[in-house]
């Protein structure tokens, strides 16, 4: 019956959840690319999924400062000692009770302090010989305060690893935080390409849908001049099958649009059931500038992928760093004062804990092969190579491409504009012919020809747009200017 409940309230939550999701689609109206950028932002599982990895990363830091935690350690025991004695002097019967408290704490400069105060209380029953009382059976009282310090000064030199331990952790976070927001921009781009695909392919739909009627009257048309007897069979031929090729080509866009569709919904997380209304207007052309070294400096300064390398050396150097200090030997300080005294009263034993118990010495130890930490430091060494190679190439990348970037994006440009002359041209073109074929001076041949130029033409247009703002977005994505630009 619980299963039953369970599965239940799930399902209502799953509906609830698919149903809010439909509701909110239907409500944003048509997409602009300010739009897309805000909602891909909002709903993206992956840029979610990248949150929670940066959240864990985050997480690093503290774990890693709590090597400097300060430790509160409380004990307490009772012992009933009944074992037989070797000698009557030390009694049938012994009760003991502990209890202790005590405080550590290691220091960033690799000083280890500790506090201690243990108490025992120990009573002796039949302690005799020949009848006379040898320890007395009252209880005896030995509080000891206890004070101890440690100092590292070859390995973990004035907590040189422990501190390291903590930067190490702080440099992954902030290389998992610069590679999330690489990762948003990524996320972003790829959903607008998508987006000005859909955009595009509508577009051409248009197009295509404006070729249909054209194809459909100029069929119209020799229809009529074939029962005038000015057109001949061969004409009204060419004329259903310049129809026909041109509702097989609108067909073949309606597929085109439908998987631009399912591309752009999986950006929005959208299902396939939420429509995808989106603006026609032609993007506005962007101002590219000129390449120079204070736009590379800065594109090196934004991209979160080239500063997650740059992080992530820096953390292969601290661990250098460490590895290095590994190979040297242990010499630590070892040094502890304790203050304590015995008496049947306790309150007496604790005021009168004036006999130290002073102890100072140092450990060393030395490894005499030292073949980890010498391996240890060998990889280390070979981890930051590889990683300054990495963002060395990445550099290089980054440079190149916002260079062609540059140039792409210009002549792109151009390519626009001269096709949008040609397609002007081109209409002009059919027109003119069409004009000519109503008075007889043209043949269905011809003006099919010059219809499939007509729609190259302007599709050609379309395509070149849809070049340029591909361009336009890798060179946002080169400089990490996807958001910021919307």
């Amino acid at each position: 019956m619980a299963a039953k409940k369970t599965v239940f309230l799930c399902s209502v939550v799953l509906i609830s959840l698919f149903t809010a999701s439909a509701n909110a689609a239907s409500q944003i109206g048509k997409l602009n690319s300010q739009k897309v950028t805000e909602l891909i932002i909002e709903r993206s599982f992956g840029i979610k999924q990248s949150e929670m990895t940066v959240r864990q990363a985050a997480e690093g830091v503290p774990m890693a400062k709590g090597v400097f935690d300060t430790y509160l350690e409380l004990a307490g025991s009772y012992q009933m000692d009944k074992a037989k004695r070797t000698t009557p002097i030390f009694g049938s019967r012994q009760d003991i009770w502990n209890w202790n408290a005590s405080f550590s704490k290691q220091l960033p400069t690799g000083t280890t302090l500790g506090l201690s105060f243990d108490n025992v209380r120990s009573t002796t029953f039949g302690s005799n010989i020949n009848g006379n009382q040898i320890i007395p059976s009252m209880p005896l009282y030995e509080p000891v305060l206890g004070i101890s310090l440690g100092q590292s000064f070859m390995q973990n030199a004035f907590g040189l690893a422990s501190r390291a331990s903590v930067d190490e952790a702080r440099l992954a976070y902030e290389a998992a935080d610069a590679a999330y927001k690489r990762q948003v921009d990524v996320t972003v781009s790829k959903g607008l390409g998508n987006f000005w695909t859909l955009v595009f392919v509508r577009k051409n739909i248009e197009v295509q849908e404006k070729a249909v009627n054209f194809a459909k009257q100029f069929l119209n048309t020799t229809l009529d001049e074939k029962r005038l007897g000015t057109a001949e069979e061969t004409d009204v031929l060419a004329a259903k099958a310049n129809y026909l090729k041109r509702q097989d080509e609108l067909m073949v866009l309606r597929e085109r649009e439908l998987t631009a569709m399912d591309l752009l919904r999986h950006d929005l997380e959208y299902g396939p059931d939420d429509e995808l209304d989106v603006f026609l207007d032609e993007p506005p052309f962007a101002d590219c500038g000129v390449f120079s070294d204070e736009r590379v400096a800065l594109a090196l300064e934004r991209r979160g992928d080239y500063q997650a390398i740059k992080n992530e050396l820096e953390r292969l150097n601290v661990v250098l760093k460490v590895a290095k200090n590994t190979r040297w030997p242990s010499l630590d300080l070892v040094s502890s004062l304790e203050l304590n005294d015995v008496d049947p009263s306790y309150k007496k034993a604790v005021g009168n804990m004036d006999s130290p118990n002073v102890t100072v010495g140092l450990s060393f130890s030395v490894p005499l092969e030292n073949r980890r930490a010498r391996a240890d430091a060998s990889r280390a060494r070979a981890d930051v190579a590889r990683s300054l190679y990495a963002m060395k190439d990445l550099e290089n990348q980054i440079v190149n491409s916002l260079s062609r970037l540059i140039l792409e994006v210009q002549s792109r440009k151009k390519i626009v504009e001269t096709n949008r002359q040609v397609f002007d041209l081109q209409v002009r073109k059919l027109l003119e012919e069409m004009k000519k074929y109503r008075m007889g001076r043209s043949s269905s041949y011809i003006v099919v020809q010059y219809q499939n130029d007509a729609v190259s033409a302007e599709k050609g247009f379309i395509d070149a747009w849809l070049a340029y703002q591909a361009s336009v977005l890798g060179l946002d994505l080169a400089e990490s200017r996807v958001i910021e630009g919307k």
